[in-house]
């Protein structure tokens, strides 16, 4: 049995309809055991206060509100941890529901059986509370209208059919405050239901749209940002180098004969080889450096918060080291290497586009100088083991 469809969900998919169905039944649930706090609470003044005019019957009653208040609490834990592992959420709507149908007729036995048994004093006090707990309940039930209309009729039925019927104990303005106070709990329930569905609509629409822009900006193989957020991220970090006087440096990396290993081991060892390739280069760097696929098996990292140049050079010997150690396809006699170009801001490009540019020129410059090394676009005195070109 599936749960009736809200008019903001008609016209929404199946997957995001599903989306906010799963939310408005957990909320039902999380929330529903403050009710059950006042449902006995609520019942316990009631049964104490009455049980003098009542007797057993109000007893009985009050033990049937424990009983049907308790079946629901150990529903609940059982609801929270069915929902680890995704609960399907009509069923368990559904079942929401019904139990909200008995707890509903729990208070609708109160008005309708015990109400005319009552003295005065008892008859106020049953209105004030059958009043209070279904206004309430637009609280807890209000996430799925249809439990709360189900919480309300079963109720406030009692005293309307009896007033209606011509019942003497019912009077008639009894009746017709009745109804026109179900009347005004329905268009609240009504009101809450869609505000709450508009604004879950919203909230997933928002998700939606956030992670396809993280897909975008994002290489499927690697996980890593591609070339559209790298140059984001990296005119970034040009403001924050201009900002705190630090040098910032941009490495081009690219692999030695990658298209060797894709036509030996096939192109599913070498998809293998970039994601490991990707997770040590960002093991080898600080978490708040960049590290970006360019394209293919070219690869570009920012380095920030920089003193000087020769700060870079251990840093690329250890990037060289961490791509040795890779093996393709549990072959240890194939090895990985790779050639770096260097380029810095300030003091070089002006551009995120002008630094990686002159890093790619360098890292071409070190593939002619033997692969597997490194070099640099600066006028200043390299570190040793790394070629600078003069501009």
């Amino acid at each position: 049995m599936e749960l009736p469809v809200e008019s903001p969900l008609r016209n929404l998919s199946s997957e995001l309809r599903l989306s906010v169905r799963q939310v408005q039944v957990d909320l039902l649930w999380r929330n529903s055991p403050a009710g059950y706090v006042a449902n006995v609470f609520v019942a316990l003044v009631i049964m104490l206060t009455l049980s003098n005019t009542l007797g057993i019957a109000v007893k009985i009653w009050f033990a049937t509100v424990l009983a049907v208040t308790f079946a629901r609490a150990a529903l609940t834990l059982v609801y929270i941890r069915a929902r680890r592992q995704s609960a399907d959420p009509d069923f368990w709507g559904v079942l929401f529901i019904a139990l909200t149908f008995m707890t509903g007729s729990t208070w609708g036995v109160l008005g309708g059986f015990l109400f005319p048994h009552a003295d005065p004093y008892g008859q106020s006090l049953i209105i004030v509370v059958v009043v209070g707990i279904t206004a309430g309940a637009v609280v807890t039930n209000g996430f799925i209208a249809t439990a709360y209309y189900v919480y309300l009729g079963t109720a406030m039925a009692p005293y309307i059919v009896r007033t209606l019927s011509g019942d003497q104990r019912f009077d008639l303005p009894l009746g017709a405050m009745a109804v026109i106070y179900s009347m005004f709990m329905v268009v609240a329930a009504r009101r809450t239901n869609e505000n709450l569905v508009n604004n879950l609509v919203s909230i997933h629409q928002l998700e939606q749209a956030t992670r396809e822009l993280i897909r975008a900006q994002h290489d499927q193989l690697t996980g890593l940002p591609t070339r559209g957020l790298l140059y984001d991220r990296l005119q970034q970090a040009m403001l924050h180098a201009e900002r705190h006087q630090k040098l910032l440096a941009v490495l081009f990396m690219d692999l030695d004969g990658f298209k060797q290993v894709n036509d030996t081991y096939g192109h599913d060892a070498g998809d293998e080889a970039l994601r490991l390739l990707a997770l040590r280069l960002k093991e080898s760097v600080r978490a708040e450096d960049t590290v970006a696929r360019h394209g293919g098996d070219e690869f570009v990292l920012v380095l920030g918060d920089l003193n000087d140049f020769g700060e870079v050079e251990p840093i690329v010997h250890k990037l060289l080291a961490q791509i040795a150690a890779l093996q393709i396809s549990g072959d240890r006699r194939c090895k990985l290497t790779a050639s770096f170009g260097v380029a810095f801001y300030p003091g070089e490009g002006k551009t995120g586009a002008e630094l990686i540019s002159l890093a790619d020129a360098a890292m071409y410059r070190a593939k002619q100088d033997g692969k597997n090394t490194f070099a640099m676009n600066t006028r200043l005195t390299p570190p040793s083991g790394a070629r600078a070109d003069a501009q």
